[in-house]
């Protein structure tokens, strides 16, 4: 029923409401008015008030945005009276995307953590408050995905998505509040096109390659080696012939990779900043670019698990 499942996203966003008001303005500060922890005194920070509508705001476009984005693609059919709990395997041969929707469910909130992350903080939270509400929001948001799918006639609820979910968002944290990590390590996501799929690519799983990826660049001790900090080592994942459509013309297929790709940030830095990192808008947007999306700039090796 739509009422229930309408019932299931204001229970995940009441779950979000109880953190729209953040510790941001309760930091200790020194005799010199900064916090201990070197972020903006806490007279700088808005009143509470202000500080929960400017979190509804982010908060509520990001879910505005999610949900619409679900009711074009994933919910046009109609809702059941029934909640579905059905549970979808791993990686398995059988499975129905051999495990790549769950790569996907990692990805999509890892990155969901961190780009709320910075953007609560614009709306005047502490660092530390907006990871963690960020951490809330977006689990809960994805959470009440799972419920609606298990109300319409598509889908059902899936507890392996929610695991996954659940460890998307917690590695988004550990990146976010962990520097040196965030310099070493990337998830990413390699998308091309397949045969008999239109551009999608958050919904077209045999053209989803996702990878962990080893940056040199990132450890003091290799950063001198000549020509290591341009160079990137990647380790991945990815499955063809597991859409239920694509499964009658070709075979299935279970592959992982392992190559070595172009540092694209550190070329950034290096042809036109002088090495800097970060230092415009403009680089700290590419930079968030290649922090995400891994681009064709690499050699792999395909080993076939199912060949």
């Amino acid at each position: 029923m739509r009422a229930r499942a309408a019932r299931a996203v204001q229970i995940a966003a009441a779950l979000v409401a109880c953190s729209l008001n953040p510790s941001g303005g309760a930091q200790q500060t020194d005799a010199g008015g900064a916090s201990s922890d070197g972020a903006k005194p806490a007279t700088d920070w808005p009143d509470p008030a202000a500080l929960r509508w400017r979190n509804t705001l982010v908060i509520g476009g990001a879910a505005a945005a999610l949900g619409a984005f679900g009711a074009s693609r994933w919910w046009k059919g109609s809702f059941e009276g029934t909640f579905k709990n059905q549970g979808e395997g791993w990686f398995g041969r059988s499975t129905t995307f051999a495990g790549v929707d769950k790569f996907g469910h990692a990805y999509s909130t890892m990155v969901g953590v961190r780009l709320l992350t910075p953007a609560l903080q614009w709306a005047g939270n502490d660092v530390e408050s907006a990871r963690r509400l960020a951490v809330i929001s977006t689990f809960a948001a994805f959470a009440a995905i799972e419920v609606i799918d298990g109300y319409s006639s598509r889908y059902t609820f899936s507890r392996e998505d929610l695991i996954v979910d659940a460890l998307g968002v917690m590695l988004g944290y550990a990146f976010e509040a962990n520097p040196r990590l965030d310099e070493v390590l990337d998830f990413r996501l390699n998308y091309r096109q397949s045969k008999f799929s239109s551009f999608s690519p958050l919904e077209d799983y045999d053209g989803q390659r996702y990878f962990l990826v080893f940056k040199p660049d990132g450890v003091p001790a290799l950063r001198d080696v000549p020509g290591l900090k341009y160079l990137e080592f990647n380790l991945g994942y990815g499955a063809t012939g597991f859409d239920v459509f694509k499964a009658l013309q070709q075979p299935r297929i279970r592959s992982v990779y392992a190559g070595v790709s172009l540092n694209l940030s550190r070329l950034l830095a290096d042809g036109f900043y002088g090495g800097q990192r970060g230092s415009t808008r403009s680089q700290r947007v590419a930079d968030g670019v290649f922090e995400f999306v891994q681009f064709n700039s690499a050699k792999y090796a395909r080993y076939g698990i199912d060949n």
